[in-house]
């Protein structure tokens, strides 16, 4: 059973919902979604990416919810020990009704009028979704479970977060903090001045550096370095990059400099990082959703 959420338009079909935590400091973690997914994070905290890294990404903490669609680069960066979320996958119909009859088919990204299911990065705060989320997860794992009542509640809580997004798509736009991010994402590997990214956000200097540690909790240079550090782990996983190579591409000045940033963040130098990643590579490989 499915009900229509918007009249006519697209409704859902539940699949299932998993508890997954992803672990590490700094995670650094690539994967590709491989269906529609609610992702309501419970505990931890980072950053998350979508697509290519010169994108713009998000901090995502308790209670934050978003949409991703199928096939979608996921990568994330982890503040905390780690991040831990209710994943919920489901499946959008389109239904219309042609010459008297009703027919359902797949929804592409962004039908409907549902902004969620194009799928995107900005979260929406739903801390109250968690323990129905909790709840939906239990009930999967009992013998004899309900289907009807699955979806209902699978559509229940779908519905609060498309609402959201519905809402806020109808009066969002880009705000000057948002653009100097995602120039930083877009030119990490080039020297790049505060002075440059505040005359972007429209601020100056020192007021734009107030209002980034106020918003995402952490400095700019602290957010470029995080973001250059990301990429270089990306590069050092790859048998072909030397530790200078790595550097030069990450967008640090120099080897030397690059190492001692390196050491201070992850706790090691680049060459025991790169023993320990390719040991990690014979001994385990990447875990999926699912």
């Amino acid at each position: 059973m499915a009900l229509n959420m918007a009249g006519l338009g697209p409704v859902v079909l539940f699949s299932s919902i998993h508890h997954r935590t992803f672990r590490g400091p700094d995670h650094g973690r690539d994967m590709t979604i491989p269906a529609y997914l609610l992702c309501m994070v419970k505990e931890g905290k980072g950053w998350i990416t979508l697509g290519d890294v010169s994108e713009k990404a998000e901090a995502v903490g308790p209670g934050d919810c978003f949409v991703l669609t199928p096939g979608t680069a996921l990568q994330f960066m982890l503040e905390s020990g780690a991040l831990e979320c209710f994943l919920l996958l489901f499946r959008p119909l389109a239904v219309q009704r042609r010459r008297g009859n009703w027919q359902a088919g797949p929804l592409h990204p962004g039908g409907g009028g549902w902004p969620g299911f194009a799928g995107g990065l900005k979260p929406v705060k739903a801390p109250e979704l968690l323990q129905d989320a909790a709840a939906l997860f239990a009930d999967t794992r009992l013998p004899g479970a309900d289907k009807e009542r699955l979806q209902l509640r699978c559509q229940s809580l779908l519905c609060i977060v498309l609402d959201q997004l519905k809402e806020r798509a109808s009066t969002a736009k880009a705000s000057g903090l948002e653009l100097s991010i995602g120039y930083m994402h877009r030119h990490f590997r080039s020297k790049i001045q505060l002075e440059t990214l505040a005359e972007i956000a429209g601020l100056t200097p020192s007021s734009y550096s107030r209002r980034f540690k106020r918003e995402k909790g952490t400095t700019p240079v602290e957010y470029l370095s995080r973001l250059r550090l990301h990429h270089a782990k990306k590069l050092l996983s790859r048998p072909d990059i030397t530790v200078k190579e790595a550097a030069a591409e990450s967008g640090f000045g120099n080897e030397f400099y690059f190492s001692r940033v390196f050491k201070r963040e992850v706790g090691m130098a680049p060459t025991a990082y790169v023993k320990q990643n390719r040991l990690q590579s014979l001994t385990g490989g990447p875990s999926e959703i699912g």
